[in-house]
């Protein structure tokens, strides 16, 4: 599930992209990569409605699940917490792929 679910963002990604702060779909895609094979079941589910901030733009809170691999305990990551009070924001191009 998760592979399939990579390859679909990775489809998606405009040349120049920028994403967790790394720049350039090759690059991006390895940061990606390596994120997902470091979370197995990795889930990540948004909170509440998107919000559009600018044109092109939108931001939402988020959940993160994944399973341990050492612990095989659930881990989860609550961008809604007053501690992490954190959004997920993503710009897309005019072809409408992550930039």
């Amino acid at each position: 599930k998760n592979d399939q679910n990579l390859f679909k963002i990775f489809e998606n990604l405009e040349d120049d992209a920028i994403v967790y702060g790394t720049k350039g779909k090759v690059k991006v895609q390895d940061e990606l990569g390596w994120f997902f094979f470091k979370h197995p079941e990795l889930h990540h589910e948004v909170i509440g409605d998107y919000q559009v901030v600018a044109p092109n733009t939108v931001q939402y809170q988020f959940i993160k699940s994944w399973v341990d691999p050492d612990t095989k305990e659930k881990m989860t990551w609550d961008s809604s917490l007053p501690e992490k009070n954190k959004v997920e924001r993503i710009v897309f191009s005019e072809r409408g792929k992550i930039k």
